[in-house]
């Protein structure tokens, strides 16, 4: 997260979320409410898988909101987590992709490792 923020200049906030949009870790520079971000997080991604599964786009592979001021993105980290950013206009989404891709990559790994299923 830490390599993220450093990467992307001007990221107002980044978190991983579980698939229900519960705070696994979270990075914020504002008073951003972290229920407020997974809740909407977990919204856009039901939203989002459910747009793609209607129109036949296959797997989601990320959300993308764009506002007047700003973007928030979204991409699963694999079955368990996503990775959630909250970026201004300035923010150059190719090197954005780029890096939550990477990113939600090592998550999916590390929290693979922690995820136990109940029988």
């Amino acid at each position: 997260m830490d390599r993220f923020i450093s990467v992307v200049a001007g990221v107002s906030g980044i978190a991983v979320l579980t698939r229900d949009g519960l705070p696994i870790a979270t990075r914020f520079r504002s008073d951003t409410p972290e229920e407020v971000v997974g809740a909407m997080s977990a919204s856009m991604l039901a939203i989002g898988e459910r747009v793609a599964m209607e129109f036949g786009h296959g797997d989601l592979e990320k959300v993308l909101v764009i506002g007047k001021t700003g973007y928030t993105m979204l991409i699963g980290a694999g079955p368990d987590a996503m990775v959630v950013a909250i970026l201004p206009k300035e923010a150059k989404i190719g090197l954005v992709m780029l890096e939550l891709k990477r990113a939600s990559e090592k998550i999916e790994k590390i929290v693979s490792e922690y995820i136990f299923e109940v029988p």
